[in-house]
């Protein structure tokens, strides 16, 4: 029921709207549906945000169409005598009101019985305030009467998507007089014999002179001749001469007899032509139809044009600007193909003949749309017969089966080489509508390709730019469509005036309104792309990302791997710190392996079995507790980490994990602590983690001793054969410390202070490379430190282990996250102890880097702060994401919710308060109690134990409410009622000045007949009362030019028409 309504409001609103498909349109959305499918099947954001810019597309057409046919005023002039099988002009304006926004691609229709007649007005641009008059011939093969519906206005603006028609339910009964005939030469010689053309001269009341006499008693003094009575010295009266009163009656019989009546509408037929001679002629005409008379019958009158005798001729066209968008339509059609072309160069997976082709074509189609130099070849090149061309086309479908059976061996290569080859061709055959198409279909194609080829960051500058070049060739396109339309009914002779003038639509307004409608078409692509629900299970992606190599990560690591990296700036990983605005004093360790082997070369992980984590409620991981006391939750590092496709399957993380939650299936984990995915991703990911730091208790930095689990003694005690000269060093370094905490803080400064880290090491290789570091070289980087100081604790009976990661690396001001990048990678100890666990030491010193410029720097971490949105927002947006979202926006609406009902409840509360005061405050009194008081106070109790204060402003808003709805309603109803009857003001000035004037004559005895045309009525006031000529003339000339032919009235002629108004009303008759 609910869906109904709303089904049944929706069709109210829109009751004056229809809506159909184009053949574009039917196309588009194919192509929709098709870029849906892949999206949901790939699961790739990338087509999902090429699919919100198609939906954008669809969206826009809708909101722009309606704004184009919003606030247009149609006013439409028919003749006041239309007579059967002859063409008449019909003069019709259209009027843009809306106050800033222009209307394009405008086309205006008859609604004729029913049946929808196109008159061929074409209207392409039509600027705000402005207004366009055109006129077109009706033709209606009989006499009777016709019911002129109404008018349809359509659209198709601003992609050709949808035609959208608004109804104008203006209805009309207009009455269609027969046909009228030449009249036979014969006939009209007989009446030249007759003397129908000679006038009679006759005294009476009219215009000219008849004759002088002498004044008589009684005759008028104002008839007196004054000149002549004064040179004859004696009264001279002159005499008028009537108007000629020729009459002529002509008779239509009704009575036909059996067999005539294929002649009665020939006869009507005659009878309206001998009635429009005679009228010409002068005759006063009767007309006896069957036995009844019609003295004078209004409808044999001179037909009038009142459309072309008020001004309003045809507007003549300028098809000439339409040459506008024949320069800027296809330059921007070739931008379009470069912009899609870009994408597939950037993705580095073209190879360069094909890019140099690519690009030549693109130089040379570009050269002969702009007439640049070097025009003359690409035009001699255009014009290749279409056999040739057939043959070019030939030639790339047998490139792409051999590129794809023996080259490339893969469909996605081999479909993108194949759409540049045929770029190329498509660049210099564009002829016909369905060229630009295909173009335009190519380039998508590539833009598409390009999104599956890659998710870098440049990926979205190419996207922008596609948006707005594709906005732009698509309304240029629409409106190049239309003026060819319009062009070809005109040189086809459909019409009997030229369509529309064009008005030079690539003008700076124009400019920034497709410019408004491209930045409106990307932010509504940016919300639907953020609302579309993330169902794509990623079944059919290919992912295409090489795997960053990694060293140090392995259940077996060599002893100077790690060296291998220290140079290499490539980034592996950016954490975020949701909970901090600034990077964390203390330093972070971002965790990966563990290890607790070594054999005097390599460290080996003896604990490598996985083991699977438990799901939380919320869809994490939970990691069990390595420790053995927990720390309190206010102590925990949340981490947003987006991590690079790299070669390993360890998920780092802050030391030490508590809980991870991402996009995983299952995650595992080690005997050491060390988390893993099944297989290493060959896509960048991003996950969240919780890590509660390590710290040491003040009773294990005070104990002198320990009794160590025997699982810890068995796997962190192990040392290979090593020399005794490191347990010497061992126990020289920590004879000042009593404790075991003292004894691992004192090796770790001995090892900071005394040795000089570098990466230089030498290539020889060492039987003991730990005796090496520590006797002989005395230099190395991480992994030499943190080794030397797991086989010095081991020496004394401490268990420690190497842990290799990455250090947090570079804060970002601009993103408030770290960039961690692989010349971060590090190795460092932890050592463990009974009651806090293990915690983290780190022997290596810190070396200072060289100081980068400032610049430089900054705008890289500002493009490095930028490809992290990107990422974290678009590339990696998820389900998961969304559901976070809902569930903020849930608890938001929540909150306020709640705040709203305290306030309530804190508002009624306090109204029950006053409620109950004023009961007893009326019951104490304090008032003189005699008889009008009492009664007062009796009425104010009852009154307010009954609560009439809340009646009373409950009716009181009430009221208000309802008086509020009505206003709206009547605007409303003023704005349709504006919509139905569209005159302007200025046009409905005239006509209350002309009903005064009206009004002035019917009370002389002068009345207008429904039948007579404004200028008919003036000649008539001028023959019937010569003394208001001068001011029904000048009134009713200003009357047809604002009323019909589109003139200004202006306000400074507003005392002049009352002057006048005023002088005719001293008139007397």
């Amino acid at each position: 029921m609910r869906f109904q309504r709303i089904r049944e409001f929706f069709r109210w609103f829109y009751r004056y709207r229809s809506l159909r498909l184009t053949p574009e349109g039917v196309r588009f959305l194919l192509l929709t549906l098709a870029v849906g499918v892949a999206a949901l099947n790939t699961g790739n954001n990338l087509l999902y945000l090429l699919l919100a810019m198609m939906l954008s597309l669809i969206v826009m057409s809708g909101i722009l169409s309606e704004q184009c046919l919003r606030h247009l005023v149609i006013r439409r002039w028919i003749p006041d005598r239309v007579f059967a099988n002859s063409p008449t002009p019909v003069a019709l304006s259209l009027t843009n009101r809306k106050p800033r926004l222009p209307s394009f691609s405008l086309r205006v229709l008859d609604v004729v019985e029913g049946k929808t007649v196109d008159r061929g007005i074409h209207v392409l641009h039509l600027p705000a305030g402005a207004s366009v008059t055109q006129s077109y011939p009706i033709l209606f093969p009989r006499r009777g009467r016709h019911r002129i519906e109404g008018i349809k206005v359509q659209t198709r603006f601003p992609f050709g998507l949808f035609i959208k028609v608004a109804h104008v339910p203006v209805s009309s009964d207009l009455v269609v007089y027969p046909a009228l005939q030449p009249l036979p030469e014969g006939f009209l010689h007989d009446l030249a014999v007759l003397g129908h053309d000679q006038a009679v001269s006759r005294r009476g009341q009219g215009v000219g002179l008849y004759n002088l006499r002498e004044y008589l008693p009684g005759d008028e003094s104002r008839m007196i001749h004054w000149k002549t009575s004064a040179r004859q010295a004696r009264l001279m009266v002159r005499e008028t001469e009537t108007e000629d009163l020729r009459q002529v009656t002509l008779a239509l019989p009704t009575a036909i007899p059996a067999g005539g009546q294929r002649f009665f509408e020939p006869a009507v037929s005659l009878t309206a032509s001998l009635a429009v001679f005679f009228q010409e002629q002068g005759f006063a005409i009767s007309l006896l139809v069957g036995e009844q008379e019609h003295p004078r019958h209004p409808a044999l009158a001179r037909p009038v044009d009142a459309a072309t005798g008020s001004g309003c001729e045809p507007g003549l066209s300028s098809l000439g600007d339409a040459m506008t968008l024949e320069r800027a339509f296809p330059v921007s059609s070739i931008l379009l193909a470069g912009v899609g072309f870009l994408g597939l160069v950037l993705t580095g997976e073209i190879p360069g003949g094909l890019v140099l082709l690519g690009l030549a074509s693109l130089v040379a189609s570009a050269t002969q749309a702009m007439a640049l130099a070097g025009e003359r070849l690409a035009r001699q090149i255009a014009r290749l017969s279409s056999a040739t061309w057939n043959v070019f086309l030939l030639a790339v479908f047998v490139f792409f089966g051999a590129d794809l059976l023996l080259i490339s061996q893969d469909i996605l290569p081999a479909a993108v080489h194949f759409l540049i080859l045929l770029m190329g061709i498509k660049l210099f055959h564009l002829r016909q509508r369905k060229d630009f198409l295909q173009l335009y279909a190519i380039s998508f194609l590539e833009l598409l390709a390009a999104a599956a080829l890659t998710v870098d960051l440049w990926y979205a500058g190419v996207f922008i730019a596609y948006v707005f070049v594709a906005i732009w060739t698509l309304i240029l396109y629409h409106l190049r469509n239309e003026a060819e339309e319009a062009r070809a009914a005109v040189q086809a002779g459909k019409e009997l005036h030229d369509p529309s003038p064009i008005a030079r639509p690539v003008t700076a307004q124009f400019f920034w309104t497709t410019n408004g409608i491209a930045v409106g078409s990307f932010c509504l692509t940016m919300a639907i792309f953020f609302l579309i629900p993330r169902i794509g299970a990623g079944f059919f992606q290919r992912d295409r990302v090489d795997l960053i190599r990694t060293s140090g990560f392995s259940e077996k690591v060599d002893l100077g791997v790690i060296g291998a990296v220290k140079l290499d700036p490539t980034v592996v990983m950016r954490v975020e710190l949701p909970d901090q605005k600034a990077p964390i004093p203390e330093g972070l360790y971002f965790r990966g392996a563990a290890y607790d082997t070594y054999d005097g070369r390599s460290w080996a992980n003896r604990l490598a079995t996985r083991r699977l984590l438990g799901r939380t409620p919320d869809g994490g991981f939970m990691v069990p507790p390595d420790q053995t006391q927990a720390l309190p939750e206010s102590a925990s590092v949340r981490q947003e980490i987006l991590i690079e496709a790299l070669d390993t399957t360890v998920l780092f993380g802050a030391s030490f994990v508590e809980s991870l939650k991402g996009n995983f299936v299952v995650v595992q984990r080690d005997g050491m602590w060390g988390l893993y995915l099944p297989f290493p991703s060959s896509a960048r990911f991003q996950y969240s983690v919780r890590s509660i730091p390590g710290r040491l208790l003040e009773a294990d930095r005070v104990a002198p001793s320990f009794i160590y689990p025997a699982f810890i003694r068995e796997h962190y005690f192990q040392l290979p054969d090593t020399s005794p000269r490191v347990a010497a060093l061992a126990r020289e370094v920590t004879s000042a410390a009593p404790t075991p905490y003292g004894r691992a803080r004192a090796i770790e400064q001995h090892l900071r202070q005394s040795y000089q880290y570098s990466l230089d090491v030498g290539t020889s290789v060492s039987a003991d490379p730990v005796e090496d570091f520590l006797f002989t070289r005395k230099t190395g980087y991480c992994e030499h430190y943190a080794t030397a100081m797991v086989v010095m604790l081991r020496t004394l009976g401490i268990p420690a282990r190497l842990v290799t990661g990455f250090l947090p690396g570079v804060w970002n001001d601009f993103g408030n996250y770290y960039t961690i990048r692989q010349q971060d990678a590090h190795a460092w100890v932890e050592v463990y102890f009974p009651r806090s666990g293990w915690v983290t030491f780190d022997p290596t010193p810190s070396v200072p880097g060289a100081a980068p410029s400032v610049v430089w720097q900054g705008i890289g971490k500002i493009v490095d702060a930028i490809r992290l949105r990107w990422d974290r927002y678009v590339v990696q947006y998820s389900f998961h994401d969304q559901m976070a979202v809902a569930k903020s926006l849930r608890d938001r609406s929540e909150t306020v919710r709640s705040t709203v009902s305290d306030f309530v409840s804190t508002v009624t509360g306090g109204l029950a308060a006053a409620r109950a005061w004023l009961v007893e405050w009326a019951r104490a009194g304090g008032w003189v109690l005699d008889g009008g008081l009492a009664a007062a106070r009796a009425w104010l109790v009852e009154w307010a134990r009954a609560g009439g204060w809340v009646l009373e402003v409950g009716l009181a808003a009430g009221a208000l409410v309802i008086g509020m709805l009505f206003a709206v309603i009547l605007r409303r109803r003023g704005r349709r009622q504006q919509q139905l009857d569209p005159r302007t003001p200025q046009q409905v000035a005239a006509v209350q000045l002309y009903s005064r004037m009206l009004r002035i004559l019917e009370a002389r005895g002068l009345q207008k007949s429904p039948g007579a045309t404004p200028l008919e009525f003036a000649r008539q006031v001028t023959r019937e009362w010569r003394d208001a000529a001068p001011f029904v003339r000048p009134l009713t000339d200003l009357y047809c030019q604002v009323r019909f032919g589109q003139a200004s009235f202006l306000s400074e002629e507003t005392p002049k028409v009352h002057d006048l108004l005023a002088r005719l009303r001293a008139v007397r008759r």
